[in-house]
Order: C-alpha cells, then sequence, then structure tokens
C-alpha cells in the first residue's frame, strides 16, 4: 500500500463532525485563571463545537540539530479522542514525503525520498506512547477538545500558566500552556515519550515544546498561526526542528 493510499484510508477514518452542541461561556465559569481566559478567547459564544479541525501549513524543518532547514508544506486532520494525521513534503528538487500519525490508539511515521525510497519508518509501544503527547498538545488547535470533560481536567500552575491534563487511550498527558493577558497562548510544553538525548537509546519522557508568535481567527475559533517546535531544556531549545505558519483551519 503505498504512501498515498493510506493517508486517504487513515484520513477518511478520523474524519469527524460536530454533534451540533454550541459553545456556552458559563461551561468555564467556575474555572480559575488563566484557563478560563485562555477558553473564553479562543472560542467565541455560540460558536459550533467542533469535533475535528483540518489545518494547511507551510513552513520548514530540519532532521538534526545542526541539519539544514527544509522548505515544508503540509495538512493536518486533528479529531478530539481518536487521534491526528499529518502529512507533509519536505525539500525541494527530491522532496522527503510521508506521514505521522495517531490513530486506533496506535503511532506510526512512515517517510519515502521522492515518494519511492524509504528514509524512515517507525511503529510499536514506544512510537504511540511518544504520540499520545504531542496529539494531547496539538489539540490547541481544537480548542473545543480542551473544554473541561470526562478526558480533560485543567489546574493553575501560575498567574499566566494553566494545566491541562488530557487522558488519551488510558494514558494522561500533562499540557502545560503559557497565556497571555488577553488569553493569547504563547506556549505548550509536555512531558513526552522520546529517545532524543539519549547516548543508549533509552525512551525516556522529555519536555516537547512549542512556542506561538501569533494567531488567526476562523469562524468562532482562534487558534496559533505561526509556531516553532522542538525539544526544550531548562535554558531553552535543545532542537528546535519545525517552524510553520498555518495558512486554514477548517472545523468540523
Amino acid at each position: 500500500m503505498t504512501n498515498e493510499t493510506t493517508t486517504q484510508s487513515i484520513w477518511r477514518s478520523l474524519t469527524q463532525s460536530s454533534g451540533g452542541e454550541r459553545f456556552d461561556p458559563g461551561r468555564v465559569g467556575s474555572l480559575a485563571e488563566p484557563t478560563r481566559r485562555y477558553l473564553l478567547h479562543a472560542i467565541q459564544p455560540g460558536t459550533l463545537l467542533a469535533s475535528s479541525v483540518e489545518l494547511t501549513m507551510h513552513g520548514s524543518f530540519r532532521t538534526s540539530p545542526k541539519g539544514h532547514w527544509m522548505p515544508m508544506s503540509g495538512s493536518e486532520i486533528i479529531v478530539g479522542g481518536l487521534g491526528f494525521l499529518w502529512k507533509a513534503s519536505m525539500g525541494r528538487l527530491l522532496p522527503i514525503v510521508g506521514f505521522d500519525r495517531y490513530s486506533e490508539a496506535e503511532g506510526e511515521m512512515s517517510w519515502r525520498l521522492g515518494g519511492l525510497l524509504r528514509v524512515a519508518y517507525a511503529r510499536g509501544a514506544d512510537v504511540s506512547r511518544s504520540a499520545r503527547g504531542r496529539f494531547a498538545a496539538e489539540l490547541v488547535f481544537l480548542p473545543s477538545a480542551l473544554l473541561p470533560g470526562q478526558n480533560v481536567s485543567w489546574k493553575q500552575s501560575g498567574e499566566n500558566r494553566t494545566q491541562a491534563a488530557i487522558k488519551i487511550d488510558g494514558e494522561t498527558s500533562f499540557v502545560e500552556l503559557v497565556i497571555a493577558p488577553d488569553g493569547q497562548l504563547r506556549q505548550a510544553v509536555v512531558d513526552r515519550w522520546s529517545n532524543f538525548g539519549s547516548a543508549n537509546g533509552k525512551w525516556r519522557f522529555a519536555p516537547f515544546a512549542a512556542c506561538f508568535h501569533g494567531e488567526e481567527r476562523f469562524g468562532g475559533y482562534t487558534i496559533p498561526t505561526r509556531l516553532s517546535a522542538g525539544w526544550w531544556g531548562e535554558d531553552g531549545w535543545q532542537f528546535e526542528f519545525f517552524r510553520a505558519e498555518i495558512a486554514s483551519a477548517l472545523f468540523h
């Protein structure tokens, strides 16, 4: 099965539509600051609560801390409670094309040079656990999935900080958000399962961050549209490998 056939199948399996409920600001009235401030900024009153979002983006990507930045274009579907699929093309003359995904409680990555020669492939328990952490952090692009409920709870962690506990397929990820005084999202950090920087290749939890540099409203949702992402440390970036601008967001 080709990458394109695989991604089409996964995309169809993830596509979800809203159940028809609309956002009532009273639903977050009992939450502490700055959680309430963030959610009221991200979702306009009366907005249809989306189950999924489809994104298109462009930017740059690199595969190692000293590697060169390659132009990137991609698209992604994120579905609350189910997973995500990100497919992209990186490079110019002979691009690397493929996908990362988390669906049916399993993570997978598959990338091919020119769409033919496999250059990276991984799946298994460690990849799935890592993908769950990424999925939790990327729910900032689907704010309706972050409303408090059975699988999401919040606690304040500072004047402009809040932490979401997000349960996905039996495991809870804790996503720390930094919120500006006006409610704009500045940063998201999650402890994500990884073997990055491990001398012996052993997997463990490591801080993974996304820093946001701008936002835009799409329908009734305000989400980050310019971002940098990668592995984080006490002194900042350990390995920033992703820079992107969101061109469009379609909520269902």
